[in-house]
């Protein structure tokens, strides 16, 4: 399937997030797209939904195997860093609740809780009040923390690996 992008660099899974058209992106789904298709941004469709507070597109990219680790080009943020930031209160209720939110439902299919963006910034760093006790408590509901892999090609890795290669000169 020819991905056709649009004027802002969206394909037409972002669009259809965007556009909270579950239709359509279910059609697309179903044809074979690609959940992982990235934006100008480096946005995948699964980003759009969590920052938008759209749990039940979260939901359906996730049963499509999208990924929860892709990080935008500019930031680093992650789908759950977005549902943090800008999505937790999004959902039509916009009631705090045990369920029903998509940062959630990232982190009951195993969302990294402790991956940060570029700046060093954690998804619970955006969070305040309940939120960040719902958060604690979800996180500490799945137990001991796995070992961080670091993103490839981040700024940070590229800039270690430069010290280490002694490609810096210090003067």
């Amino acid at each position: 399937m020819p991905i056709i992008v649009g004027s802002r660099g969206h394909a037409p899974l972002h669009q259809d997030v965007l556009r909270r058209d579950e239709a359509c992106l279910e059609t697309l789904l179903a044809q074979g797209a690609h959940p992982d298709v990235r934006d100008m941004d480096g946005f995948t469709a699964l980003m759009h939904a969590s920052c938008t507070g759209q749990t039940s597109m979260v939901e359906r990219l996730l049963d499509a195997d999208a990924s929860m680790e892709r990080h935008a080009y500019r930031t680093g943020d992650t789908a759950l860093i977005l549902a943090c930031r800008n999505g937790i209160f999004r959902n039509e209720d916009r009631q705090l609740s045990e369920r029903g939110s998509a940062f959630q439902s990232l982190l009951a299919r195993g969302a990294e809780p402790h991956r940060t963006n570029w700046a060093f910034h954690g998804p619970r760093s955006f969070l305040t009040g309940p939120k960040v006790k719902l958060f604690d408590r979800l996180v500490s509901a799945k137990g001991k923390p796995r070992e961080l892999v670091p993103l490839e090609h981040s700024p940070q890795e590229q800039a270690e690996r430069a010290i280490l290669e002694g490609v810096w000169a210090w003067h």
